[in-house]
């Protein structure tokens, strides 16, 4: 029988439920372009910020699981209109939050909203309209995976418009309204959906990836116009007519009794097939009841297994391009919220492109890794600001996101029932959650020795600078120990700004000091932009790895991954190459202790002094086991003392005026350059 057509209102209806879908995907990417704003509000750390987004991603992985019996329960209709209205109710909470502890409860919130509102839009999205690929195999419905894919892959551009026009406050209560139209779009009345023969066999059985299961006896004997028809006198026999009665009808699974051309007749029990009937008297054995099978993956296979620890690495993998590229551009390169929103959009196109290029899913779905390893790849070799330097690394990466999640999740990897599409999605979460933590935990102290040794090569730059020797060492210390991990790029901007008019004085030495202001910027962007690199090298390789294990065996297939994977890394590899011709010039921190430096000669008796005075910093920081720039940094910052006195064992705040005899060559009375001396070197 047919099964009634939806009205125009449940099919309008469906609209809303797949934006609330998209949301409810995108929300872990979606606050990366929030990240900066709440790294500043909250004084937190990138493993803070990586929580913001783990807890939302490992709490789904796990709700999505239960809600699969919730939703058997109390339907599609009322789990997801219950998910989606807690999503909105929690989004509501992040945006009001005061507090990073209050903001991470609120975010495992409403990824518990999402889990229930996610299962109950695949059963919705998905009713009626799974496509058949030409190589007979089932893929997704189509909206559910534009979705999916959609969803995914716009979060960060969608949270960095957000955040450029109001404040990261938005991007959690814009998405309220949403959830709200999307809970209320649930509740449409719609026709039930039709059994999927294709997916559960009469006990609800889903077959594994690749497996081909046999219909059961009865089912191929009734089939009409079946070409396999059994020939007369075996086994199956033709089901009988049932039997008229005014009690009840007779139910399929009641034993039959079938009276052929042998005098002796035959039991024909569904579950267990033919079998001699039992003396006249002796009761019919009832078959046991046949337990309902619980939708999911099926039965492990090995093709299963590689499928699902592909999925697992390439979400992982994927997680360095929506979370460590945002982090690059915002934080690294100072790029504008909006402006990072709209460098980003390449990645959603690309996506949506690759999603529709048909074919083998082992094709796509190596390939698509492939694709997404070489555009990791190229970004770990970024040198430097520039937005053409993420360009063909959003194109690949797309590309194979577009290509690889729906052979993926899908197609290798059944996805006709909700429990397998719960399944699906919490593999993709947990490979996203185990990737922020690791990322985290790679980043953070890289960055923090990042951000020192910028202000050791910014105050080599200054110290090497032929410019009055008062001003630019006095305060060098305390001054760039102000740049702030959160903000890096503008926050020593600002700091080389504040330092300018004591160069005011004199025209040579403005025009001088407005020349460092360049190359000490490079430093930074280049020191941060390196700090990532391993981070897009893990990630990358993580890609790889997926794109080797479900690389197809057949041979006629292996050529065709190799061939179109070869010429993605050739793209990437010739980037890199580029990328390498491109790095600026590192400013290396010498060895006090060798180094041949080339002084200043300011000219003059602050020349002289000058030049002493660094004399006396090259051999203190000899003697102490520093670099001359740890020790100038040290000398007018408190806590940089404290930190050299456990990393050296000296105070150079007391050490270092015993020295300032030394540089004059013997003198250390009170005399004018000793004074000089003692002004330049606060510790002395």
């Amino acid at each position: 029988m047919a099964a009634a057509r939806p009205s125009a209102l449940a099919s309008l209806s469906r609209l809303p439920i797949a934006v609330g879908a998209a949301l409810a995907l995108a929300d872990a990417s979606v606050v990366t372009l929030a990240l900066p704003e709440l790294f500043d509000r909250f004084d937190t750390t990138i493993l803070g910020l990586a929580g913001v987004i783990g807890v939302y991603t490992v709490v789904l992985a796990a709700a999505v699981l239960a809600a699969v019996p919730a939703r058997r329960w109390l339907g599609s209709a009322a789990v997801g209109a219950l998910g989606m209205l807690l999503f909105a109710v929690a989004s509501v909470m992040c945006g009001v939050s005061d507090g990073l502890v209050g903001l991470l409860v609120s975010r495992a919130l409403q990824a518990v909203g999402a889990a229930f509102g996610l299962l109950a839009a695949y059963e919705v999205l998905s009713r009626g309209r799974t496509r058949t690929s030409a190589d007979g195999s089932l893929r997704p419905a189509g909206l559910w995976v534009a979705a999916a894919i959609f969803g995914t892959a716009i979060g960060p551009a969608l949270g960095g418009a957000l955040t450029e026009a109001f404040d990261w406050r938005a991007i959690f209560l814009a998405q309220a309204p949403f959830g709200v139209l999307a809970a209320a779009a649930f509740l449409v009345p719609r026709p039930a959906a039709d059994p999927d023969p294709t997916a559960t066999g009469d006990t609800g059985h889903v077959s594994a990836p690749g497996s081909r299961t046999a219909p059961p006896a009865s089912a191929a004997a009734s089939a009409p116009g079946s070409s396999d028809a059994p020939p007369a006198g075996s086994w199956p026999l033709p089901a009988p007519r049932p039997p008229r009665s005014t009690a009840r009808p007779s139910g399929h699974d009641d034993p039959t009794r079938v009276h052929g051309a042998d005098p002796d007749p035959t039991l024909i029990d569904p579950a267990r097939g033919a079998a001699p009937l039992p003396p006249d008297g002796a009761p019919l054995r009832e078959a046991p009841p046949v337990p309902e099978a619980r939708p999911g993956l099926g039965r492990p296979t090995l093709d299963g297994a590689r499928a699902g620890v592909a999925l697992a690495l390439v979400s992982a993998a994927l997680t360095a391009v929506v979370f460590l590229l945002v982090l690059l551009l915002v934080i690294g390169w100072d790029v504008r919220p909006l402006k990072a929103a709209v460098g980003v959009t390449l990645l959603p196109i690309a996506a949506l492109a690759g999603s529709r290029i048909p074919g083998d899913p082992w094709i796509r779905s190596s390939l698509g890794c492939a694709l997404i390893g070489a555009g990791i790849l190229a970004l770990a070799a970024v040198p430097t600001v520039g937005a053409g330097w993420v360009v063909l690394p959003q194109v690949l990466s797309g590309l194979g996101m577009g290509m690889a999640l729906p052979a993926l999740a899908g197609e290798l990897l059944p996805e006709r029932t909700p429990g397998q599409a719960a399944q699906l999605l919490a593999l993709r979460h947990i490979g996203i959650t185990v990737a922020l933590v690791l990322l985290a935990l790679i980043i953070t102290p890289k960055l923090d020795r990042t951000i020192e040794h910028v202000q050791e090569q910014v105050t080599s730059i200054v110290l090497d600078a032929k410019l009055p020797p008062e001003p630019k060492v006095k305060d060098l210390g305390s001054a760039l120990d102000k740049v702030d991990i959160n903000d890096p790029r503008s926050s020593l901007q600002e700091i080389l700004a504040a330092q300018a008019p004591k160069f005011d004085k004199n025209a040579q030495d403005r025009a001088t000091y407005a020349k460092l202001a360049e190359p000490s910027d490079e430093a930074l962007v280049v020191g941060i932009t390196q700090t990532f690199h391993g981070a897009f090298l893990l990630t990358g390789v993580l890609a790889l790895l997926a794109a080797l294990l479900v690389v197809p065996l057949a041979i006629r297939r292996l050529t065709v991954v190799a061939v179109l994977g070869a010429a993605g890394l050739a793209l990437a590899a010739g980037q890199i190459k580029v990328s390498k011709d491109e790095e600026p010039t590192t400013i290396a921190i010498q060895d006090p202790c060798k180094a041949k430096r080339q002084l200043p000669n300011y000219g003059g008796l602050d020349g002289f002094v000058q030049d002493s005075a660094l004399g006396a910093l090259d051999s203190a920081a000899c003697k102490f086991g520093s670099s001359r720039e740890e020790l100038v940094l040290a000398l007018g910052d408190e806590p940089r003392s404290r930190a050299y006195r456990k990393a050296h064992g000296v105070d150079p705040q007391t050490e270092i005026g015993k020295l300032v005899s030394g540089a004059l060559g013997g003198g250390g009375g009170d005399g004018a350059i000793t004074k000089i001396l003692k002004s330049i070197l606060p510790g002395s």
